[in-house]
């Protein structure tokens, strides 16, 4: 295998212009990990999953502990290429406490699977196969349709003053469609562009010439954009000098040990105090004890998201616990 990557270290040309290949191997061998071809593909397809999922540009050879309840990779993406038209999917949200008030105005859409062979599938295993095999595009279609239609019978209820925000995948996010898509379910159920945010990573961001237009045309439609897991991945001061952004989220890896870790506390606060002098909204994530909300608090972090005020719920529970009794929250729910 060494030979094989040296191979591909080289650049190559076509039509003039100079690339660069990094090749993902999933290995198999006879008769250890299969003694008919089916097999031997089937587990080098699972081995190659595997390889993607550390990052891709490297080689795994199958191990039979890679066998999990799906059997192999295919087959979860069989049934995950049905999941929209069985009606498998679906969002559940978590709320955005204010610090201030107490009171929950933003959700977090978050998407489930509840495959009808292997029941609830982790957003972990599915959401990577999404990305690998490009569904994503049309599952992120349905989230924001889904989204939009859920925000419309909220507003329909009365809650007007709500917004809630849909993740988008880097590969969605480069999509020509995304924009023209996201405006057409707006005008489709006649909601305010307002209610709606997009949470997108710093990942998705590294590409400023292709970044800044895609930004810009989505806040001309007046949606909120929020950088998620800020501070882990393409961390840079300038785009938030130059992207439109509105909130900031602090990723939970910096929350979970802000009581021990002098390190991750200097840096949460840090983060507070950046987007606050920058006139964003702050959010921290992944919050789970009082602890945690009186130091964020005392920081004066904007909003809390966590299991310390609610696990993500269905919309019905979320009308019950957050809209219609519109409750100041100030003791844990789960």
């Amino acid at each position: 295998m060494r030979k094989v990557f040296s191979a591909f270290s080289q650049s190559f040309y076509f039509n003039s212009q100079e690339y660069y290949i990094s090749p993902s191997v999933g290995i198999s061998m006879y008769p250890m990990d299969g003694k008919d071809a089916e097999m031997l593909i089937k587990n080098a397809d699972e081995a190659l999953f595997r390889v993607k999922e550390r990052g891709k540009a490297h080689y795994q050879f199958y191990r039979t502990d890679m066998n999990s309840v799906f059997t192999n990779v295919v087959t979860l993406e069989t049934h995950l290429r049905k999941a929209i038209e069985q009606d498998e999917l679906s969002l559940f949200y978590q709320p955005q406490i204010d610090v201030a008030t107490g009171k929950a105005k933003s959700f977090e859409a978050l998407l489930r699977w509840d495959d009808t062979e292997f029941g609830e599938i982790s957003p972990s295993v599915f959401i990577p196969l999404a990305e690998d095999t490009g569904l994503i595009i049309s599952i992120g279609y349905w989230v924001i349709e889904t989204a939009c239609r859920q925000i419309s019978a909220w507003n329909d209820m009365g809650f007007n003053d709500i917004r809630v925000a849909i993740n988008i995948s880097p590969k969605q996010f480069q999509h020509p469609n995304l924009v023209p898509f996201i405006q057409s379910m707006i005008e489709k159920y006649q909601i305010r562009a307002s209610s709606l945010g997009i949470e997108i990573t710093e990942g998705a961001m590294h590409d400023m010439k292709e970044t800044i237009p895609i930004l810009k045309k989505v806040k001309e439609l007046g949606i909120s954009i929020s950088v998620d897991d800020f501070g882990t991945g393409y961390s840079s001061l300038s785009y938030l000098k130059q992207f439109p952004i509105d909130v900031l989220k602090i990723d939970q890896s910096f929350i979970r040990d802000i009581l021990k870790e002098e390190k991750d506390a200097a840096i949460t606060s840090a983060i507070i105090h950046l987007g606050k002098s920058l006139g964003l909204e702050v959010v921290a994530e992944g919050v789970e004890n009082k602890q945690q909300v009186e130091f964020l608090a005392n920081a004066n972090c904007h909003k809390i998201q966590g299991y310390y005020f609610s696990k993500p719920i269905s919309s019905s529970e979320l009308e019950k616990q957050f809209l219609v009794k519109n409750t100041a929250w100030g003791k844990p729910r789960y």
